[in-house]
């Protein structure tokens, strides 16, 4: 998720989606990159500047932002096997794209295990 939110552009090499191209076993991921492109497309233009923020966590956290407009969206990414939580510095808390499950509670986000959410920023 973060190579492909990252500002960039994100390289899929044939049967990097589905392994079964080569003949190997493995998970079919061809649905986990068309969302995670979708949403990309959808939510953080390639114009847009990068800020990423320390979170001392699992969860790895970016700005993606349009300095003329003041456009701004928080990713954030649990790199974890476990939930983690994250309190966004401004209060986002709509949800533009999720990868995965998380919950709201008093402003903090929990997101599930390699879960990964896009969030509209105040900023």
């Amino acid at each position: 998720m973060i190579m492909g939110w990252i500002d960039g552009v994100l390289y899929i090499y044939q049967g990097d989606e589905d392994p079964a191209a080569y003949g190997l076993e493995g998970m079919n991921l061809t649905d986990f990159f068309t969302e995670l492109l979708d949403a990309k497309k959808t939510y953080l233009p390639m114009d847009y500047l990068a800020r990423y923020i320390s979170t001392e966590s699992p969860v790895f956290a970016f700005y993606r932002y349009d300095r003329e407009s003041a456009d701004a969206r928080l990713v954030l990414v649990n790199l974890s096997g476990q939930s983690n939580s994250y309190t966004p510095e401004n209060g986002e808390n709509q949800v533009l794209a999720a990868i995965g499950d998380y919950t709201f509670e008093d402003g903090r986000i929990t997101l599930a295990p390699y879960s990964g959410v896009i969030l509209q920023s105040g900023q």
